[in-house]
């Protein structure tokens, strides 16, 4: 099993407005992101408003941009010390 990498460590390399844009830009143009976004709409009842709509894809972006985050542990390991610095 990958040992996790510290998230604390993570962040330091690349700040949470960075894992954002990724996030956003993988959706808009990496084919399986944009599947699996898709996917993700399948979960929504069409009966939903606008308002509980847009909470539940907020809270999928959430996840989706955690994994993003967490993918990028490999990459923060490669450029930080131990300690983060």
């Amino acid at each position: 099993a990958e040992k996790a990498v510290d998230l604390r460590r993570i962040r330091r390399v690349f700040p949470g407005p960075f894992v954002n844009y990724l996030s956003r830009f993988l959706l808009a143009y990496d084919a399986g992101s944009r599947a699996y976004w898709r996917e993700c709409s399948a979960e929504i009842p069409l009966v939903w408003d606008e308002k509980k709509v847009k909470r539940k894809r907020a809270t999928q972006l959430a996840a989706f941009a955690a994994s993003v985050e967490q993918g990028l542990g490999t990459y923060a390991e490669k450029c930080t010390t131990e300690s983060g610095d």
